[in-house]
Parts: C-alpha cells; structure tokens; sequence
C-alpha cells in the first residue's frame, strides 16, 4: 500500500494559514466574550495562570522552587505534579508576555496544531484539499476542542496532539518506517507534556484500536513491521517525556488518586443519558456534546466514500462506540470496560465524548470528499444526496426538535455544493462552500461557549499591596490560611505565592493522600470518606474546623473573603483582626505553632488513622510531643520535659534549601511542619539523618543536646533518573537518525 500524495505544497501552506487565522480570530471572540456575563472558566485562572506565573518567579530567582513548591499545601512537588505541565513548548510565552496575552497565545497555539494536525491527517487518509481542510476546520472548532480549551491550556494541550499522532499512525500501516514511529512518539511526547493523561491514554486506546482494525481487515501488507513501528513510537513517547513523567509517576503513586475510583467518585454529578445529551444539543452548548448539525451531516455521506470505507467503517464504530462508553453506568459497555487497567482511574465517562467529536471531524472530511471531491463519480453524486438527507433526520431525531431557520440555510449551503459538484468546474467552489458552511457555524455563528475567560488576568493580582502587608508580618515560622469566596477571582488560594508567601491549602487536585486525609479532618472536623470529600468540602455537612490540626501547620495568619459569620471555621478561631482591603480580611489566629520547633518525646502510635484520629482528638501536647507509625532507627524516643527547652532559629529559607539552627537542652527532635516526601534528604551538623514521618504529614529529625545544625536539602532521584531516560532517548535517537542517513548515502 503507497503513502497518499499530500498535494501541492502552496496549497498546503495556504489551507494551514487559513486555519491559523480562524484560530487567532476565534480566539479574538473568546477575548471579547470575557466582558459578558457567564460562567467564568475557574481551572484557568484557579491553577493554569497561577501555576505559569509561579514558574515565571521561580526562573526568574535562578530555578529556586521549580523542583518543590513550598509556597502551597504545606509544601509539595512543582515540577513532579504532572498536572503543572510547566515543560509543554507553549507555556514559554510566559516569560515573555503579559499573562493575559501568553494565555491567549497558548490558546491560539493550541487551535492551531489541532487544524494543522487535522488536515494533515486528512491528506495521509487520500482526502482532497477541500475534505481534509473539512476534516480539520471540524476538529478545530468542534466541541471537543472549544470545550477542552475553554476548561484550560492543561487539558486542551494533550488533545490537540491527537490528530497528528493518528496522522503518523495512519502513516506507519502504509509505510512502517522508523522516522513515522520518531513522529508519532513525539507526538506522544508533547502530549504528555502539558500534564492532563487522560487525554493521552485514550490516544494510546485509538491508536491501538487502529492498528488493530487493519490487522483483521487485512488493510497492510506487512503486518510484523506495522507492529513494530507502532510499538516503537507509543514506547517512545514516554521516554522522551520521562524528565517528567517520572517523577509525575512518583508523585501520582503517593496522591489522593492513585487508586481505581469508585462509582461515587467517578462523577459526583450524575452521568450522561440521553436526556442530557438531548439537552446539549437544544441549547447548543459544547460540553459533553460531540455533536454539531453539518458536520453530522457530512459524516453520515462518508459511506459514499468506497475506496476509504475501511476507515470510514473504523471511525464510525469507534465513534460510536466512545460515544456508548461516555453514558457511564447509564449504557452497556463501560462496566466492561471498567475492568480493564487504568480504566478507572480517571473521572468523568462524558469525556469519552472528546474521541467521537475527532471521529466526527475525520468522517466529516470523508463525507466533504464523497460530495465535492476532485474524482466524485456519478455514482457516489447519485447516493451522497440520500446520506445528506439522512445526517438531517438524524440531527433533528437526536434533538428531538426541527432545524431553525439559520440551520436551514446551513443545510442550503451543503445542497447548492452538493448541486455544484455535477459540474467539473464547479467542483472547487462546491468544496470551498462546504468550507464556508462549516466556517459560518462553528466560528462565526457559534455560541459563546459555557467558560467565559476573565477580561485580565491581572486580577490575580488584585490584592497584592494587602499580601505584602501580610508578608511583613510574617517570619519563617508563619503561614496563611486562605478561605476564598470562589466567586471572586481577586483572592484566589494560589494568589499568596505569586508573592512568595506560604499557604496550608492550595487548589491542587493532585496533593498527597494523605495531605488531603488530613486537610479534609481539619475542614469538616471528619474523616476523609472519598475523594468527592476533598474536592468538594463545602457540599458535605461539617462539624467545624479543627484547631488543633490548623495550629499544628503553623497558619498564623487566615485571609477571608467572606465575612466571618460567613467563613467556614472561622467563628470558633481566636483570631484578632489585623488588615481589610476591598473586602478581604486578615486575621491573626494567636494560637498557631510555628512551623518548627523542638519536641522532647516521640510517641509511637498504629495505625495510621488512628494516628490521625489522635493528633486530631486527642490530648497530646502538640508542641511536646510528636505522633510516629515506627520508632527511629536509634529507638530512642525521648523524655517528656518542661516546654520551652528548645529554640530554632532559620538561617536559610529556600523551597529546596533549608538550614535550621537549634538549640535543645538534651536529646530531642526538630519537628517541621512541611510534608513528609521522598527526596528529602537531612543533616545534623553534616552527618546523614533520617527524617521521621511526624504527626501524620510533617517531619522530624533526632538532633543532641546542645546546638545543632540541621540542612534539608531536596534532590529527588526521580527527577535525576527522568532527565537521565529523556537525555539518553533524545541522544540514541541522533545516533540512530544519523546512522540511517550513513546508509542511504552509501545505498545512492
């Protein structure tokens, strides 16, 4: 089987150009969309903006808190958090754009690769320049992609790669040569970069699926290389990506989802039916709805295709496929599904509804073909017309309503095409007004999609001045409590560290479990039941805020954008009020610990609810003793002795740095109040120490009697080994390309 010519190059260049400027138009609109009222899209300035800016401040103070962020969750990861996607090529617009614009750009970046791809993988399917520039203004613009980017640049990042990784796949069972396996693990690569895998895995699902349909249907002539190749290329992938996929992978092992979810958990909010769907489609919104009137129309004329059929009858039942999975529990299959590995582990079956807008948009660039094709025969003229008629009755059964006047005239636009093919001459123009007719409803008569952006992220730093008030109280010893009103985008839980001050909580969706076990007691004043009881604390009955595990992070200070008889919490703190600006208050909680101190005893306590149950309830001294699941290595656990006997005192204070000096009366331990991670490494006066797993989440170090220096220092191997595995793939990967262009020259 021979590689499909992709046509000339300026008419290449020409269609990828027309979609750049679609999406930079488009993109335009979503700009001026954020002075309207909507919903605002939350994940893109709660976390992706803060996130960038957070790694902008890191670079720009020489790397410094790239590696571990201790300005959030009592510290945790920066770069180990796969979700942080810091290391995805777009991003780098942050360094030199205001945020606004860099997310704009990132945005536009985004749209952009999705058309390109889209198009290029029309052209290797043998689609005309008028079906794959269909193919790819469908994908671009479909629901699946606005519905991803609007959510935020994090999860649009790995569904854009999509297209082009198929593009390569498509490729290797043609031609399985090894530099389409390189392009398809790079695609898979910079897929995995921006940090959402979900999306990923279902690339890696389709690809798979793919190459598995052309096995059976007997689709290529060498199977054993097709294999191979794709194999290579879906290996790849992570290892050029390992600089962060391992130490995501570590990180993902010690968070509150490392484990298969339950049904509870999967989606609290109910899951997809057809009512739902129906709904999605009265009102034209864009989430969980892979479904748009032409585009539906055109892929149901792609049977007209006969010498495509085979991969039209893939997408088809791929498409349809997803489609039934994305019901959830409400259909057949996902209980099936549910069985395989890694099928759980991600929430939300709608999202399968992403894999059917792509299947949509390739069926559609199929179906543009059959209509206004450069070889349409009078055969295929002769069924495409019934197929046309059939995409609107299925449109309109699905709904449940008929077309609107504006459909109509769509529907007009793909009939006078249609009309317009009989004739040789007209057969451009007919392509060119099923481009127009696709430009017109998903660019220019679209909706304003569900997520708005906010008219500037510069209201992030709304509250700056009152922050810097905030941290000149502050010591090393201090952090801040931040109770948000999420409908207030000026006091958001990561605004504190774009200033370099350290919170308790942050708006994380991958903290450590047991970081999350112990925020979640602390909240509700109950224990941790699911995963919904993290993520949504204010929707379940709470007992109150505990004080003892809030004290024992060390939050001197709590800022509140709500009132106090409207803060969760915050009536029962002795907090003393120290600051207002525009609404946002500032407290003093006068009965916070500080962040590290010496404690005169260990006790030893099992298991480790029961720990928690303890330091929570119980009756301990927090400031003398700490709570341990196993004694040290030296079992000596200390002697109880009048508070007061120690002193700590920081002499550096960096997020992978820190040198304390102590001074304790006998034996003791140092007890600090930052998460207990691996990578961690201590000293006591430069000899080797073991940190101790303390008080459930924190840390603890045996120092002797008399001063002592103790250094902890974060050089987490998992970092060192994903660079080492990504430098060493990039570096045989040169040897391997240049070898090969050593044998074609002597072949020649």
């Amino acid at each position: 089987m021979t590689v499909p010519r992709c046509g000339g190059w300026k008419t290449a260049c020409l269609c990828c150009a027309g979609l750049s400027a679609a999406a930079i138009w488009y993109v335009r609109v979503l700009e001026q969309a954020a002075h309207g009222p909507g919903v605002r899209s939350f994940d893109i300035y709660q976390y992706y903006v803060p996130n960038m800016l957070y790694a902008v401040r890191s670079l720009t103070h020489g790397a410094r808190g790239f590696l571990w962020n201790a300005y959030a969750n009592c510290g945790q990861p920066f770069l180990g958090i796969s979700s942080t996607g810091a290391l995805y090529p777009a991003n780098l617009l942050f360094l030199w754009l205001p945020p606004q614009k860099a997310l704009l750009g990132v945005m536009v970046f985004n749209f952009v690769v999705a058309g390109i791809g889209a198009y290029a993988l029309g052209r290797v399917l043998g689609l005309g320049t008028a079906g794959a520039l269909a193919g790819a203004l469908v994908f671009e613009f479909g629901n699946g992609t606005v519905d991803l980017s609007t959510w935020g640049p994090q999860m649009s990042g790995p569904y854009v790669w999509l297209p082009a990784a198929m593009c390569f796949c498509e490729r290797i069972l043609r031609r399985p040569r090894a530099r389409y396996g390189v392009g398809l693990g790079v695609c898979c690569a910079l897929a995995l970069l921006p940090g959402f895998p979900q999306v990923v895995l279902f690339t890696y699902q389709l690809v798979t699926l793919r190459v598995a349909w052309a096995l059976v249907t007997g689709e290529v002539a060498r199977p054993g290389a097709v294999v191979r190749t794709a194999v290579f290329g879906l290996v790849l992938g992570p290892l050029l990506a390992a600089g962060t996929l391992i130490p995501g992978i570590e990180s993902a092992a010690l968070s509150v989802r490392n484990a298969s979810l339950t049904v509870a958990e999967l989606n609290p909010m109910g899951f997809l039916d057809f009512g739902r769907l129906r709904f999605q489609l009265i009102w034209g919104a864009e989430i969980v709805n892979p479904i748009t009137l032409i585009p539906l129309v055109l892929a149901c004329a792609s049977v007209c295709r006969p010498r495509r059929h085979r991969v039209a009858l893939f997408y088809v039942g791929a498409g349809v496929l997803y489609l039934a999975l994305a019901f959830g529990p409400n259909g057949g299959l996902f209980p099936l599904y549910a069985r395989l590995p890694m099928a759980r582990l991600f929430r939300e079956p709608a999202r399968f509804t992403w894999i059917t807008s792509l299947c949509i948009a390739v069926l559609a660039g199929l179906g543009t073909d059959a209509v206004a094709g450069h070889r349409t025969g009078p055969r295929r003229f002769a069924c495409s017309l019934p197929a046309l008629a059939i995409g609107v009755g299925l449109f309109c059964w699905l709904r449940g309503t008929g077309l609107v006047a504006r459909e109509w005239w769509m529907v007009g636009g793909v009939a006078v095409a249609w009309v317009m093919s009989v004739f040789p001459r007209g057969r451009a123009l007919a392509g060119a007004a099923i481009a127009a007719t696709l430009v017109f409803e998903l660019v220019l008569s679209r909706r304003i999609p569900f997520r708005h952006l906010l008219p500037d992220a510069e209201v992030l730093r709304t509250h700056v001045g009152l922050l810097a008030r905030v941290r000149r109280h502050m010591t090393a010893q201090d952090r801040v409590y931040v109770v948000p009103d999420h409908d207030n985008y000026a006091l958001v839980l990561k605004a504190p560290q774009l200033v370099g001050i350290p919170t308790i909580h942050d708006y994380e969706p991958q903290p450590t479990r047991r970081y999350a076990e112990y925020f979640v007691l602390m909240r509700r004043g109950r224990p941790f039941t699911d995963l919904n009881s993290f993520y949504y604390p204010e929707s379940y009955a709470s007992s109150g805020l505990n004080r003892r595990l809030l004290d024992l992070t060390g939050a001197r200070y709590v800022l509140a954008a709500l009132p106090p008889e409207r803060t969760p919490g915050l009536a029962g703190l002795p907090v003393a009020p120290i600051a207002t600006e525009d609404g946002v208050r500032v407290y003093e909680n006068t009965t916070a610990l500080p962040r590290a101190f010496v404690v005169s005893s260990l006790v030893v306590v099992q298991p480790p609810e029961a720990l928690l149950s303890r330091l929570a309830f119980g009756k301990d001294d927090l400031r003398r003793t700490a709570l341990v699941e196993a004694p040290p290595a030296s079992a000596y656990l200390g002697t109880l002795s009048a508070r007061g006997e120690g002193e700590v005192r920081f002499l550096i204070d960096r997020p992978e740095h820190l040198r304390l000096r102590v001074t304790a009366g006998a034996a003791a331990f140092l007890f600090l109040a930052d998460q207990y991670y691996p990578g961690w490494r201590a000293t006591v006066n430069g000899v080797a120490a073991d940190i101790l797993r303390a008080d459930y989440l924190f840390r603890a170090v045996q120092v002797p009697a008399g001063e002592s220096v103790v250094d902890f220092r974060y050089t987490p191997m998992s970092v060192r080994i994903g660079a080492a595995v990504s430098g060493l793939t990039v570096l045989a990967l040169a040897i391997g390309l240049q070898t090969v262009r050593r044998r074609a020259r002597r072949s020649r």
